[in-house]
C-alpha cells in the first residue's frame, strides 16, 4: 500500500533534473513554501501567549504547496517518519526544531531518484544555552527559547531587555565603559579564571598565569596542566570544589564585565563572575551579538545570542591602553 502511494505520488514530470545545482533547486522551489526561505518563518501569536508553560511546544505554520499532479515528500528528521504532500497543506513547526541560532531545516524530495534538497528557515527567536546552578560539573544544559530582544540607549544607561518564551524576562544592563580585550599577538600569558564554591555557599573567583596560549581554533593548550596548577595555586584545594571555565567568545573583539550586568530579577545580586559579549558578529549569526557568563545569578554559566545588540553603540576602553577612552 505504501509503495503504491509512493508510485502514485511521483507520476507528475519533476520541478528539474536530479543533476540540476542546488541554486536552480531553491529558486524554483521557492514558490511553493510560503513563507519561503528568504523570508522569517514565526511561531502563531496564540501559543506565544497561550503556550508560555511549555514553550518547546509552540508551533508555526509553513503552507507547502506542491505542484499540481504531483507529491512533495517532506523530512523533518531522521529519526521521524517522512510526510507526503499532495495538496496545498499547512506543515508546523515547532521551537524544539531550532537550533541555537534560531533555524530550522527540512529535506525536500519530489522523486525517487531526487538526493534531496534542503531547506533552511531563519526565525527572530534565538535558544539561550545555560547551565543552572549546581549543574557546571554534572555538565547538565538546557535550552532556553528567547522570544525578543529590544535595545535601550540612552545617554546614562544601554541595557538589552529580553523577553522569553516562559513568559520571563531578562535584562543586560551594560557598564559606562565597554572593557576591550585584545587577543595576544603570540601564545603568551594566558589566564584562567577559576570560579570556586565553598561549603558555605559563597562562591568566588581567582586568575592566574601561563605561558600557555589561546590558539584561534577555541583549543587550549596544556589544559589539565593548567587547571592543576591553578588549583594548586589556589591555597584552597581541599576547602573548595573548583570550576574552571573556558569561554567560547576568544578575547579579539570582545568586551568583558563583571556577571552583575546580567539581571534575571530586579536587582543584581553582586556577583563575582564575568561577562564576555560582542555587539555584533556572533558566530553563523553575523546580525547578532553575544554574550557569555559564568557565575551569574542563577546560573553557572549562559551563553546566547542578541539579535538587537547591534543597535547600541560601544563605548570602548582599550584594557591594552589604560587611561583612554
Amino acid at each position: 500500500m505504501v509503495f503504491l502511494l509512493i508510485l502514485v505520488a511521483f507520476q507528475f514530470r519533476p520541478l528539474f533534473d536530479e543533476k540540476s545545482p542546488i541554486e536552480k533547486r531553491l529558486t524554483i522551489l521557492k514558490s511553493h513554501f510560503k513563507p519561503n526561505f528568504d523570508e522569517l518563518a514565526t511561531i502563531d501569536p496564540y501559543d506565544l501567549r497561550e503556550k508560555t508553560d511549555d514553550p518547546t511546544s509552540m508551533k508555526g505554520y509553513i503552507h507547502v504547496r506542491p505542484p499540481k499532479g504531483g507529491c512533495f515528500i517532506l523530512r523533518k528528521d531522521r529519526d521521524q517518519s517522512d510526510i507526503n504532500i499532495c495538496e496545498p497543506t499547512y506543515v508546523p513547526f515547532e521551537v524544539s526544531e531550532l537550533d541555537q541560532n534560531g533555524r530550522f531545516q527540512w529535506t525536500v524530495f519530489q522523486g525517487p531518484n531526487d538526493p534531496g534538497t534542503a531547506l533552511t528557515w531563519q526565525t527572530p527567536y534565538r535558544l539561550a544555552n545555560v547551565i543552572r546552578l549546581g549543574n557546571f560539573e554534572k555538565g547538565i544544559d538546557e535550552d532556553i527559547p528567547i522570544a525578543s530582544c529590544q535595545a535601550v540607549e540612552t545617554a546614562i544607561q544601554r541595557k538589552i531587555i529580553l523577553t522569553l518564551m516562559n513568559g520571563k524576562r531578562w535584562a543586560i544592563v551594560f557598564p559606562d565603559k565597554d572593557k576591550l580585550l585584545s587577543r595576544p599577538k603570540k601564545p603568551t600569558n594566558l589566564y584562567v579564571r577559576i570560579m570556586t564554591t565553598g561549603a558555605d555557599g559563597i562562591r568566588s573567583t581567582q586568575e592566574f598565569s601561563s605561558t600557555d596560549g589561546e590558539s584561534d581554533s577555541g583549543d587550549l593548550p596544556g589544559e589539565k596542566k593548567m587547571s592543576l596548577l591553578a588549583l594548586k595555586l589556589s591555597g584552597k584545594y581541599k576547602e573548595f570544589q573548583k570550576k574552571t571555565y573556558y569561554f567560547n567568545i576568544k578575547k579579539h573583539g570582545a568586551y568583558e564585565a563583571n556577571s552583575a550586568i546580567f539581571l534575571e530579577n530586579d536587582a543584581p545580586m553582586g556577583m563575582n563572575g564575568t561577562c564576555r559579549y560582542k555587539f555584533l558578529g556572533a558566530p553563523n549569526d553575523s546580525e547578532s551579538g553575544v554574550i557569555e557568563c559564568f557565575n551569574s545569578e542563577s546560573y553557572d554559566a549562559i551563553y546566547m545570542h542578541l539579535t538587537c545588540a547591534a543597535k547600541l553603540d560601544p563605548r570602548a576602553k582599550d584594557l591594552d591602553k589604560p587611561g583612554k577612552p
